[in-house]
């Protein structure tokens, strides 16, 4: 179970939604996909509106269906959308939210530094062979 149509149905057993019909599916699919760039967002994650998919610090694809605090995150979200409530979801859950962010922003740094270490010794080496 991977990607969108893994997160489709973690999101159904996640409100416990056990049956299945065109009105609650199409409900659902709308909210699976406002609530995927709106929690990116709030992670920390960079959100890609071309391609329709979330991306970490790295740049690599975020999956959502694979256990982690922003998956978490992102069914609760839907649940608190599924009943309307979504404008109290960030009180209930800004701590779980700014630890995401948090962690994201510290990766995105430590990346950035890895990168920065990078240039700089390929820079020290073509230095050294100017010299000779």
């Amino acid at each position: 179970m991977t990607g969108h149509d893994g997160l489709f149905a973690l999101a159904k057993g996640k409100l416990n939604i056990t049956w299945s019909d065109t009105g609650t599916d199409a409900r659902l699919e709308a909210i699976l996909n406002d609530t995927v760039p709106a929690v990116s967002n709030m992670v920390g994650l960079t959100y890609d509106y071309d391609e329709e998919e979330a991306l970490d610090e790295a740049g690599e694809v975020f999956d959502y269906s694979l256990p982690s605090m922003e998956r978490n995150l992102l069914l609760n979200y839907m649940a608190y959308e599924w009943n309307h409530q979504a404008d109290i979801f960030r009180s209930a859950y800004w701590q779980e939210i700014a630890a995401c962010r948090q962690r994201h922003t510290l990766l995105a740094e430590a990346a950035e530094e890895s990168t920065d270490d990078t240039a700089d010794d390929s820079t020290e080496e073509t230095d050294g062979e100017d010299s000779e």
